[in-house]
């Protein structure tokens, strides 16, 4: 439990540092040689790990708030306010575009399934779709939401979904659409969520830099942590005991019930009010550049 817990960590304090350097979204490669970083000033870079050494950029309209890796790293999607978009991550080549996926509206996280053939889209409005995650056609849309969803995670087999945000509590859903159970114990927004390896655990961490470990059979919350940083967050060598090189460190004490002294507090990500009038729309199988050339810059 304690690298899985290490792990929910790295993510909550890479959203401290988010709140400081106008991160808007990361994610790092598995064999921990790169990191995709998108950023509020509406770029998104492919940098080197551990030295941050840029090696690719993409400029975009909008920010890009979300980014998620294909299991084998051959595909990078990017979402934000209207638009997702897959790219082949080596060249740089956009193979897929979608105008407004969740509707007139931001996504604020992405997720593909372990075997890559999903992706899942959340964001405002309580609004989740699950999408090919070769093509970007839409598959299904999962209902019963109405709040802002902030974070979306597949258990390890594919066949649930676990869906957070404003309203404090963690979803399940079956990638069918039929809810499950709803787990409530934080007491502010959550920004990151992560299963165990065998899928019978989950971990939440809310804005706060809280972390709760739940039990999936049971549906109780089992342990808590309180994840600390400690002075500004750089991209240091891998941390002991990390399995993501470059990221962020921090510090977990664990208990046993659900944490109830808060870290300082982040702020929500900003929302865009709509732009005026609406863009055009494009279809999955034919790339659109409105939002993003098709190339990267080097």
């Amino acid at each position: 439990m304690k690298p899985l817990v290490a792990v929910v960590a790295l993510l909550v304090s890479t959203q401290v540092a988010s709140a400081a350097e106008r991160i808007s979204a990361v994610a790092v490669t598995r064999d921990g040689k790169s990191a995709v970083v998108a950023s509020a000033d509406r770029s998104l870079r492919v940098v080197a790990l551990p030295d941050k050494r840029e090696l690719r950029r993409l400029t975009f309209t909008e920010i890009p708030a979300a980014v998620a890796l294909s299991p084998s790293g051959a595909l990078l999607a990017v979402g934000g306010f209207g638009f997702l978009d897959l790219y082949e991550l080596a060249t740089g080549k956009q193979v897929a575009h979608v105008a407004d996926p969740i509707g007139h509206l931001s996504i604020n996280a992405l997720a593909f399934s372990p075997d890559g053939k999903t992706l899942a889209a959340a964001g405002d409005a309580g609004r989740v779709k699950l999408f090919d995650g070769a093509t970007a056609k839409e598959l299904r849309a999962i209902s019963g939401l109405s709040k802002i969803v902030n974070a979306v995670a597949f258990a390890p087999d594919g066949k649930a979904l676990a869906v957070a945000g404003v309203d404090d509590a963690v979803s399940l859903f079956a990638v069918s659409g039929e809810p499950g159970a709803v787990l409530r114990a934080h007491k502010t927004w959550i920004a990151a969520m992560i299963f165990s390896i065998d899928g019978k655990q989950l971990v939440s961490a809310d804005q706060n830099a809280n972390v709760i470990v739940w039990d999936r059979a049971s549906g109780k919350a089992s342990r808590s942590c309180a994840a600390t940083t400690a002075g500004p967050t750089r991209w240091p060598r891998r941390p002991t005991g990390s399995s993501s090189p470059g990221a962020p460190t921090a510090a977990c004490s664990c208990g046993t019930a659900p944490p109830s002294a808060p870290a300082p507090s982040l702020r929500p990500r900003a929302r865009r009010s709509p732009p005026s009038p609406s863009p055009p729309t494009a279809s999955a199988s034919s790339p659109a550049t409105t939002r993003a050339p098709s190339t990267w810059s080097t």
